[in-house]
């Protein structure tokens, strides 16, 4: 099964409460998710909302999972162009990198803000559920 994930973090302040948005399509099925994630910065919160999103498509049945993502820094990243520097965002990524394990294709895709409205409305609702 065939799937487009949306995801984003928020955080008020830097750092600051995070929220993690996510929006889950499956054909003509919508799934959207907001969490507020506790206390951090920009990028662990962009990170985790990626963790949240696979582990939603893993219990869904996805096998095929295309992420879309409006932070450019984690996309680079997570592809290998860019080094993770930050311990705790390597922690992040290696669990990233582990679920994706979990479906036959997975990629990660940067997108333009604007393209990544949903996820990014959930993840400022998440981040104000503090």
């Amino acid at each position: 099964m065939k799937a487009s994930l949306y995801t984003d973090g928020a955080c008020l302040g830097n750092p600051g409460p995070m929220g993690l948005g996510v929006c889950l399509r499956i054909g003509n099925n919508t799934y959207t998710h907001a969490e507020y994630a506790g206390q951090g910065t920009n990028n662990v919160a962009e990170y985790s909302a990626l963790l949240k999103g696979l582990e939603i498509a893993s219990t869904k049945g996805v096998t095929d999972v295309a992420c879309f993502l409006d932070s450019e820094l984690v996309v680079k990243q997570l592809t290998g162009v860019y080094r993770i520097k930050d311990a705790r965002l390597q922690e992040i990524a290696k669990k990233i990198q582990a679920f994706k394990q979990r479906f036959v294709t997975c990629t990660i895709t940067h997108i333009p803000r604007e393209q990544n409205s949903v996820a990014d409305t959930l993840s400022k609702q998440g981040a104000q559920n503090n």
